[in-house]
């Protein structure tokens, strides 16, 4: 019963939006905010290792474009533990990524360390941890600056499966918004891409 079916989710939907006071308007100025402050280059700054942290594996992408598998088949490894997804970046890195920290030698030296000692107490002594944070797309700039012997991983999956799993998909978090109307899974996507 698809129509049926497509009916109830569309309901469903329009009223999780509703709830969440989504307004497609403020993620395209988050988009051209994060645009207007990426990193073109990154001199001067030569980072310390920290003793005993472990290497990061940051897997970025657009939800349900498949980085929880691509973590676990990462994270089979004996070397490697899978920490999720962690807000830390976001945290951390939010206020430079959008103009309101200047990112220097010292703000940069401030994430990466403040970083890798949660990391470190997190890891369980391994080697190797993985952040898989989809959104952690903004920050890659900062992340290839601020950590240059991590692995960076976008996974991509074909457009229309990617905006359809987002779609049809509750998430408790309230930061997808976007999720609850096809235009607005499309529109974000496609800010998604272009950046």
């Amino acid at each position: 019963h698809y129509e049926k079916a497509y009916l109830h989710l569309r309901e469903g939907n329009s009223l999780r939006k509703k709830q969440l006071g989504y307004k497609p308007a403020k993620d395209v100025e988050y988009f051209e905010r994060v645009k207007a402050c990426i990193l073109s280059e990154h001199d001067g700054f030569n980072p310390k290792q920290v003793r005993g942290a472990p290497t990061p594996i940051f897997i970025v992408g657009m939800p349900r474009s498949g980085t929880t598998l691509v973590e676990q088949i990462i994270s089979s490894h004996r070397d490697v533990v899978g920490l999720g997804e962690l807000t830390l970046i976001e945290d951390l890195a939010t206020p430079m990524r959008l103009g309101l920290e200047k990112v220097s030698v010292d703000s940069l030296t401030r994430l990466r360390e403040q970083y890798l000692r949660a990391v470190t107490n997190m890891s369980g002594g391994s080697s190797y941890i993985i952040d898989k944070l989809p959104h952690n797309f903004f920050f890659v700039d900062i992340l290839s600056a601020a950590f240059p012997e991590a692995s960076i991983i976008h996974v991509r999956r074909d457009p229309a499966g990617v905006c359809w799993s987002n779609y049809k998909t509750y998430f408790s978090s309230s930061g997808l918004g976007y999720s609850y109307d096809i235009k607005d899974v499309v529109m974000f996507y496609e800010l998604y891409a272009d950046l």
